[in-house]
């Protein structure tokens, strides 16, 4: 781990703190590299958006960028050392144009840019600026997505800030607490969260030396393990202090890892912070990144959890998504940037931002057999027959004011029900699912019902009288007219699972992900797919994945679905009651249809 290299040694000589840089003396080849990292910098500002309103840069792009920096940081330590040069100036201006660039949509590359640029003015000896880049997400590092290197560097920063600011106590405190979230996350890499955290426990005050006997002794190995970093003076005597240092290290792994086996209320150690609301009989659980449909396919674990401990969740998310969850009993809802948030308050803490349901897609391609409401409630320590019990289907409140909204739009376009109203998702957050004739499909519905269309952005439309734009509108506003349609036509998009929480007859089209896995919690879902012909079918591919047989981005097999029978199938859906069976399987022959045909299935 990159950031981990650093090492804090206070009284460090120092850096200069004049306006005027000091000369570099840098190779050709390290100019040259600048010059590269910027040409680079630039190309990935301009970086367009897809038809759908999405930026085309990709994680992959970020990632390469951010690793070009952090090499010309590895390889120019020295440079920072001397305090502020022309080098380190170019280094951290060029830090700032990429934060302000399209890495903002990917908050694991845009934590990797903050702790090269951290590491670096540790370097420099400006410890005050480091502290104030890593500070936001070491006091909530439930912010953090899935990597647990990442946590432990985030951590470990803040750590090396405290101490060479000589705010011994903090880095202390910052320790325990780190350490309890690391080891908590991930029991395993207990050893390696001691070693990163020993320096500043052994700094911990006699006041705040935990009660119980695993932290104490922890405690009392970190000293150890300091006292035993002195250099020696003779080989033998550094061959000793150096297989010594190794069995505390092993010593301390172990212990740590008994800490993760005993529930953060009962451990010893004590808490953080303060927490808005927190409570020892209350089950936390925190989810960082969205999106909108994985929210919504968290709410049967969440009521499940909620029915078993018998009082609301605890959930933190982002403060934009809590219109999904607006009068929802079965949690009580925090603002994950908000005030920060102690888990060792909680009875229990399930951290989502480990994904649990990426972590089995990615292991498990492309034979998966588990849907993601069961993933998520697994996450949450639901076994599927509790998740079951409860209910498969995800739950969506909606508020008095959004609803009174979507009166208000039916209204002004004239929507009063003589017709019936499809509700047209046109894309999906990963343009690899898209259908590339959606704007015909829209064309030949209107022919026959009003179709109102939702995106986050406004998006080129179909000129048809029928066809009313729903562009932009606050989420709550937007999920209210949404449900007020008779239909739904969506690819595998969040409002699929809007849809589902909302027991809306849904048409899904699918194509490299499976729409059986990704619809088991919705009761009126009808798949259209080409499974019958495509026999690569489900792919389960990413962004980042060309298509199997094109090679290029957009899905072979999403773009041979004809829209005429998606016409059709609606047409036949509407023609039904309510008790359309979902259940229902129907082929291409079923339809008069040849081997193109679709295949509609649940």
């Amino acid at each position: 781990m990159k950031a981990h290299r650093h090492q804090a040694v206070p009284g460090r000589t120092g850096a200069r703190t004049s306006g005027t840089p000091e000369p570099d003396f840098l190779t050709t080849q390290g100019r040259e590299r600048i010059v590269h990292l910027r040409t680079l910098i630039e190309a990935f500002q301009r970086t367009h958006q897809s038809a759908s309103g999405f930026t085309l840069a990709r994680p992959s792009d970020c990632q390469m960028i951010v690793d070009h920096l952090s090499d010309a940081f590895e390889r120019n330590r020295l440079a920072f050392r001397r305090g502020k040069t022309e080098f380190s100036e170019q280094f951290f201006s060029l830090i700032d144009a990429l934060e302000r660039s399209a890495i903002t949509n990917y908050p694991d590359e845009l934590l990797r840019l903050r702790l090269v640029k951290a590491s670096a003015l540790l370097e420099c000896n400006e410890a005050a600026r480091a502290l104030e880049t890593v500070s936001h997400v070491a006091e909530r590092p439930y912010l953090i997505e899935g990597k647990l290197p990442h946590r432990l560097a985030v951590l470990y920063l803040q750590q090396c800030a405290l101490l060479m600011m000589g705010r011994h106590g903090e880095a202390a405190a910052s320790a325990w607490r780190g350490l309890s979230a690391c080891v908590h996350a991930s029991p395993l890499q207990a050893g390696l969260a001691f070693r990163a955290f020993a320096g500043a426990l052994h700094l911990t005050s006699a006041d705040y030396t935990p009660s119980s006997l695993v932290p104490r002794l922890l405690a009392r190995l970190a000293r150890t393990r300091t006292e035993l970093q002195r250099e020696a003076g003779t080989r033998v005597a550094r061959r000793t202090r150096r297989l010594k240092q190794i069995a505390v290290d092993r010593a301390g792994a172990a212990v740590a890892f008994l800490m993760s086996l005993v529930p953060r209320r009962l451990n010893g150690t004590q808490p953080a912070r303060e927490s808005p609301g927190a409570s020892e009989t209350a089950v936390l659980v925190t989810r960082a990144m969205g999106g909108m449909g994985d929210i919504i396919m968290m709410t049967p674990g969440l009521r499940a959890l909620a029915k078993r401990t018998g009082r609301p969740v605890h959930f933190a998310i982002k403060k934009s998504f809590f219109p999904l969850l607006a009068g929802n009993t079965d949690v009580q809802l925090h603002d994950i940037d908000g005030p920060p948030l102690d888990p060792q308050r909680y009875r229990a803490w399930r951290d989502l931002s480990f994904c649990p349901a990426a972590s089995h897609e990615s292991r498990h391609r492309p034979t998966i057999k588990k849907g993601r409401v069961e993933l998520f409630a697994r996450g949450m320590g639901i076994a599927y027959k509790h998740l079951k019990a409860s209910g498969l289907r995800p739950r969506l409140e909606l508020s008095t004011e959004s609803k009174s909204a979507a009166d208000a739009f039916f209204c002004e376009h004239g929507l009063d029900g003589r017709w019936p109203i499809i509700a047209v998702h046109a894309f999906s957050r990963e343009t690899y699912r898209d259908y590339p004739r959606m704007g015909a499909l829209i064309e030949r519905l209107a022919e026959r019902y009003k179709v109102i269309v939702f995106h986050h952005v406004t998006f080129p439309l179909p000129a048809h009288a029928n066809v009313v734009p729903a562009f932009g509108m606050p989420l709550g506003y937007a999920l209210a007219t949404f449900a007020k349609c008779t239909l739904a036509v969506c690819v595998d998009s969040n409002f699929l699972h809007a849809a589902a929480a909302l027991d809306m007859p849904t048409v899904g089209l699918f194509g490299p992900t499976d729409g059986v896995i990704r619809t088991e919690h919705h009761g009126k879902a009808h798949i259209v797919s080409l499974g019958h012909a495509f026999k690569c079918l489900p792919c389960w591919r990413n962004e980042d994945i060309p298509c199997a047989l094109t090679g290029g981005s957009e899905s072979a097999c999403m773009a041979a679905i004809d829209e005429n029978e998606i016409v059709a199938l609606v047409g036949r859906l509407l023609e039904q009651d309510g008790s359309t069976q979902a259940s229902a399987h129907f082929d291409g022959s079923r339809f008069g249809g040849t081997e193109n045909s679709i295949t509609h299935r649940r």
